[in-house]
């Protein structure tokens, strides 16, 4: 009986040779994506958060390294910086309802970040934690635009804050 060594089974298929010849391709699983992707997750949400973990919002630092930040003026814009390095960011984090201070969260990326701040928690606070970076970070990015693309006045912090 021959066993297939890279399969839970042990039986081999069409499917796993295929996935055992892209593993560098595709790369490990992380717990992170599985965390996202969470059926009690809004959609929505999830694609925020996966777009921001991958890099591929179309901040700033995509079109030209000195591209400053056009909430705050003061550095590159990127995922990293306007979800939770801007003090635009921080002040939305804080204020809302589960009030964290995302600025002492470790991570230089948004996947490694999300990954410190909800690796403690159990599946149901993780669940609650990722819909609300999800909402907060559709709401950062949402006054990003307007503050990029529109002429009239901006948000208020107030009304930034009452979204979520």
């Amino acid at each position: 009986m021959l066993i297939w060594k890279d399969s839970t089974s042990g039986s081999y298929s069409v499917k796993g040779a295929y996935w055992v010849d892209q593993k560098a391709r595709f790369g490990v699983c992380k717990p992170l994506w599985k965390w996202i992707w969470d059926p009690k997750i809004h959609p929505r949400v999830s694609m925020m958060i996966w777009r921001s973990c991958l890099k591929i919002i179309p901040t700033g630092d995509k079109f030209s390294p000195s591209n400053t930040c056009p909430v705050c003026l003061s550095v590159p814009e990127s995922p990293i910086h306007l979800f939770a390095r801007c003090a635009f960011a921080s002040v939305i984090w804080f204020s809302g309802p589960l009030s964290v201070r995302i600025e002492s969260i470790p991570g230089n990326c948004i996947s490694s970040l999300i990954t410190n701040l909800c690796s403690n928690l159990d599946r149901f606070l993780r669940t609650r934690m990722l819909v609300y970076a999800g909402v907060i970070m559709e709401s950062i990015w949402k006054h990003r635009n307007l503050i990029t693309h529109s002429t009239g006045p901006l948000q208020s912090i107030e009304s930034v804050r009452l979204e979520h």
